[in-house]
């Protein structure tokens, strides 16, 4: 695709994907700069065999308050989030995307700020997109959240490097809620995904979170535990949040060779069940190295 793209989004009064693909295959992204948009710069819906290489994504100003919006949504296809696409609503999901070798940052625009990477904010029960891979690709001041697991299945988060972002990598569950009708929505988490070889410095709240979730009323309880995450042989220095990992409601963790230095608490895990922590470093924490609950 190549060259510039500028959203120019001080000019702009009213929120606006940059590009919107839904329901495609076999996409190629290479070597472009996408610039000061303000909700996505794509927002990829049911679409398969994606390659997004070698691109920068350089400047967020949100016109309304979605200030959590990715420069690269990934979600199944549904009116709620793909409105006005084409094709039929069926939730189809986005399966096989690679995004690699990629720039995420501030573009030095007024008004602008450091871009949320990718990530999604919404989901469908059941429904599960899943087979995405984040390689190798530079993500600094992500205003929000660099990279957002919420609820995908199959995701390998590996050799990336985030700067002063607020979170860096954010594993996270969806439903758990009540509708109009009073249909209780169920809790479903993000399962089976690798975090390895990531060097994290600076991150304001969380370096790494992987949160289930649970929900009770009066009239309904759900939860969902995040399943099978394996946080390896990562480097993560000076996080100023009070965690720097934070895990609560897991099954099947193992947190393995990483190298946590100069942080507050090293690692939180509450509410969890089956963990595995080995072969970690960690040292010159104000708190905790490690605190379990």
């Amino acid at each position: 695709i190549g060259g510039i793209w500028d959203g120019n989004t001080n000019r702009q009064e009213t929120s606006y994907n940059m590009f919107n693909f839904c329901k495609g295959e076999n996409i190629t992204i290479l070597n472009a700069t996408f610039k000061d948009y303000s909700s996505h710069v794509f927002d990829i819906s049911g679409c398969k065999h994606v390659l997004i290489d070698g691109c920068n994504f350089i400047g967020f100003r949100p016109i309304t308050d979605r200030e959590y919006a990715e420069a690269i949504q990934i979600s199944a296809h549904t009116q709620e989030g793909a409105p006005g696409c084409f094709g039929v609503y069926d939730n189809s999901i986005c399966e096989d995307i690679i995004v690699q070798n990629c720039y995420f940052g501030q573009s030095g625009t007024e008004n602008t700020y450091g871009v949320n990477g990718i990530g999604n904010h919404s989901s469908v029960t059941g429904v599960y997109c899943k087979n995405i891979k984040i390689i190798n690709n530079t993500f600094e001041d992500a205003h929000y959240c660099a990279v957002k697991n919420h609820k995908f299945d199959d995701v390998t988060i590996s050799g990336n490097t985030f700067i002063n972002c607020n979170v860096a990598i954010g594993i996270s569950s969806g439903g758990g809620s009540v509708d109009d009708s009073g249909v209780l929505i169920p809790c479903e988490s993000a399962k089976n995904c690798i975090v390895t070889n990531n060097y994290i410095t600076g991150s304001k709240q969380y370096a790494i979170y992987s949160h289930g979730k649970s929900y009770v009323d009066d009239n309904n309880s759900t939860n969902s535990f995040i399943e099978n995450v394996i946080i390896d042989s990562n480097i993560i220095v000076g996080t100023i949040g009070e965690n720097t990992i934070s895990c609560i409601m897991n099954k099947n963790l193992r947190v393995t060779n990483n190298t946590l230095r100069d942080n507050q608490r090293g690692l939180r895990m509450l509410y969890s069940d089956t963990l595995t922590v080995t072969n970690n470093q960690l040292c010159n924490h104000t708190t905790e190295s490690i605190f379990c609950y």
